[in-house]
């Protein structure tokens, strides 16, 4: 059920850093507003190629919370976390590093709940 976005208003979200990598201090107050949720899901050959971990180690350079999933139909979900700008280019990050192993990407843009404090690599 989606509250709206006040109901993030004044939570702190670990990892955020206000788009400042790891130079900043670990645990910041964001602004609700601009903390965003994707759910991608990506399709080719997405897995026994290393793509759930290289994927972790792009995200250890952005101020992104979630996690990476094989899926049994052989796809790759990443459900990540973070502002509009840590976002873009996280993803873009991935897109550019991983290219040769995506077929089709789809993209679902929610709110944030905050559920997140870490990322890290899942296992079905």
């Amino acid at each position: 059920m989606y509250l709206g976005g006040d109901h993030l208003a004044g939570l702190v979200f670990p990892g955020y850093t206000g788009g400042l990598g790891k130079r900043a201090h670990s645990e910041t107050t964001v602004d609700a507003g601009n903390y965003q949720r994707r759910q991608v899901i990506y399709t080719g050959h997405v897995q026994g190629v290393g793509f759930r971990h290289s994927t972790s180690r792009i995200a250890s350079r952005y101020s992104v919370t979630g996690f990476v999933l094989n899926l049994p139909d052989r796809s790759v979900e990443l459900l990540v976390e973070g502002t509009d700008e840590e976002l873009t280019a996280f993803l873009s990050d991935v897109d550019a590093r991983l290219s040769q192993h995506i077929r089709n990407t789809a993209v679902d843009r929610r709110p944030a709940t905050g559920e997140f404090r870490t990322f890290e690599i899942r296992y079905y």
